[in-house]
């Protein structure tokens, strides 16, 4: 298993060379930063979702399943994974104190699920949809009762100032 998975650190190494090189914003002439609007909007008019496997050009079967794994290459593949996604500019969101043996599984079984790709700025790739109940990163982990609180706090907050008769008023 060892040089199984050495190798598949090199293909998910090669497969960082195939990210599109982009300028930041701030280097962009005006006529490129527009030009890329375009784009964005073509992507998002004409574009079909696609597994990340179609963007990599890696087969999601070839990662080992989790429990063949030790915890140790798990971490491993799961930081080369985000690397991978990261060169590519896309950001798995997940809680910083979640073991990275344990997101393997939900990162292999992204590349599996069609999203929408960006060459361009970055795409976050969720793995919570804030439902407490149903979060993949279990009650330890989970930070979406305090999203959710948060939410409420701000709803309340927003909700206060409905009630102000001089708009010039508002707190914010």
């Amino acid at each position: 298993m060892k040089r199984y998975i050495e190798q598949l650190i090199e293909d998910l190494q090669e497969a960082k060379s195939y990210a599109p090189k982009q300028k930041a914003a701030s280097e962009m002439t005006e006529n490129e930063f527009m030009e890329e609007l375009y784009e964005i909007d073509r992507i998002i008019d004409e574009e079909e979702d696609k597994p990340m496997y179609n963007i990599f050009g890696i087969d999601p079967q070839i990662f080992p399943p989790h429990e063949k794994l030790t915890d140790e290459q798990a971490t491993l593949l799961s930081s080369k994974i985000i690397d991978l996604w990261a060169e590519f500019n896309i950001d798995a969101v997940y809680p910083v104190n979640f073991p990275l043996a344990k997101l393997y599984p939900l990162l292999v079984e992204k590349f599996k699920e069609p999203f929408l790709y960006f060459p361009m700025g970055m795409t976050d790739i969720e793995f919570c949809n804030c439902e407490p109940d149903k979060c993949p990163f279990g009650e330890e982990y989970c930070d979406c009762k305090e999203l959710a609180e948060n939410w409420e706090k701000d709803f309340e907050e927003f909700e206060k100032t409905k009630n102000y008769k001089n708009k010039d008023e508002l707190p914010f």
